[in-house]
């Protein structure tokens, strides 16, 4: 849900000259209220997505929260929910996790 709201919101918004369509609106909502259930539910309790161990879709979500505070919020419009991730304070467990799940996978990780 999350990624691909991210695109729906984003593809969207560039498709329809920066006009805000509730197509738009409601593919923001979808990705706030899926942010917010992973601060608040999963990863508040738990440090994988699926339990103890990593698997792929900790991955996944990985990425996508590493791309977020640098790319989609700012290219896609997505500046509602509670802020960034990596750098502002509304998503501790959030933080936690990618700065956890970075350590875990930075030496198969490439920036460039």
């Amino acid at each position: 849900d999350l990624l691909n709201g991210v695109y729906k919101a984003g593809i969207g918004l560039m498709r329809n000259g920066d006009v805000e369509t509730p197509h738009i609106l409601t593919a923001r909502e979808t990705i706030y209220a899926k942010l917010a259930e992973l601060e608040d539910g999963v990863l508040s309790k738990q440090r994988f997505l699926l339990g103890p161990k990593l698997t792929a879709v900790d991955i996944r979500l990985a990425m996508t929260l590493l791309r977020w505070d640098s790319s989609y919020r700012g290219a896609f419009s997505l500046k509602g929910g509670r802020g960034e991730i990596l750098v502002g304070d509304g998503y501790p467990n959030l933080k936690g996790y990618i700065r956890n799940m970075y350590s875990v996978i930075k030496s198969v990780v490439e920036f460039s």
